[in-house]
């Protein structure tokens, strides 16, 4: 007997950390939840898998490779400013790491992975494409910079940086191959810039900038087709963007519609279209 000592009541004491990052792949669903992943079925609602893979971090964000031969689907992960790789195999039942976490200068805020010109890319999630690995994936940075990274070889291949260089809060790539990769950067200073992304061109220029919102972008979001962009605020607004015009005429303010919500403190999450 120990004295002084009261009853202790059991408690569950597992973890609980928020969701930060979430993607579909097939039935599969895939879930970041602190430095772990977890695989969902989605028709059944089992968790398949759990795996730690972000140590120290949490996971902010996925891409996902077009499926190989054998079904399986290259995974692209990362967090603050780390990066790791790992295959989701057995139509999403099962994640295996490949190599080390790779460690970037500076906060990671959206990657693509790039495949050969030659193939043919249909669906903008590759759920049903069977083509070769992907040799590349582009990383884009929180200061307007692009890195082509050789994932096999674990080296950059080429650094490209934006000619407008300022901290973004937001990025999102449109494209599957280095020739026809298009940037999305949602800068501190309220507005969108486009530019075009090039192996060929280490200093990019910008290509339109679209301005309207009086706030930080925090989430962008391309069409399928990369004729329209969405973007979300801290604003509370969410507009609706014609790239096709804008790139094609050079102006910078044709929005084509604007949600506007004032009825909540925090306006941050991702956004899709269908």
């Amino acid at each position: 007997e120990f004295r002084g000592c009261h009853s202790v009541t059991p408690m569950d004491t597992s973890l609980k950390v928020p969701v930060t990052a979430l993607k579909f792949s097939g039935k599969a669903l895939i879930a970041g939840e602190g430095p772990f992943v977890k695989l969902f079925d989605v028709q059944k609602g089992d968790l398949q898998c759990r795996q730690l893979v972000l140590p120290g971090r949490r996971i902010r964000g996925f891409s996902l490779a077009s499926t190989d031969h054998a079904g399986n689907r290259l995974l692209a992960l990362f967090g603050q400013n780390d990066m790791r790789i790992a295959e989701l195999a057995d139509n999403g039942k099962h994640l295996h790491v490949i190599g080390e976490v790779v460690q970037f200068p500076d906060w990671i805020l959206d990657a693509q992975w790039l495949h050969d010109s030659s193939e043919s890319i249909a669906a903008s999630d590759h759920s049903c494409e069977t083509i070769s690995a992907p040799a590349f994936i582009a990383v884009a940075t929180a200061h307007n910079q692009v890195t082509l990274w050789n994932w096999e070889d674990q080296r950059a291949a080429v650094l490209i940086k934006c000619e407008v260089h300022c901290i973004l809060y937001s990025f999102r790539f449109h494209g599957f191959q280095s020739e026809s990769l298009w940037a999305a950067a949602g800068t501190v200073f309220h507005d969108i810039l486009l530019w075009p992304v090039s192996a060929t061109e280490i200093k990019a220029k910008t290509a339109a900038r679209l301005q309207g919102h009086e706030g930080v972008i925090f989430s962008i979001q391309f069409s399928s087709s990369g004729d329209m962009l969405c973007s979300a605020s801290d604003d509370r607004s969410i507009r609706l963007w014609n790239i096709a015009s804008i790139l094609r005429d050079r102006k910078s303010t044709e929005t084509l519609s604007s949600i506007h919500n004032t009825g909540i403190d925090e306006f941050r999450f991702e956004l899709f279209f269908f």
